[in-house]
């Protein structure tokens, strides 16, 4: 797989997984809130990508994408 399909591939594992959180969150399988990335996703996927063996990366609320 070249690296263009492998990110592509990362970014849509995201919006899944965030796609079934929010389905889940809305039926009350999960309590409290929830703050995606949807539309986000390249932003994750491209930083990562260009990440270092010795980078370190701090997330926030809306981490599930990282």
């Amino acid at each position: 797989m070249d690296k263009r399909a492998f990110l592509y591939e990362q970014m849509l594992t995201i919006r899944e997984f965030e796609t079934v959180l929010l389905e889940k969150f809305s039926t009350g399988v999960f309590p409290g809130t929830t703050h995606t990335s949807l539309g986000q996703e390249a932003n994750a996927v491209g930083v990562i990508s260009q990440m270092l063996p010795d980078n370190v990366i701090v997330t926030n609320h809306r981490c599930h994408g990282h």
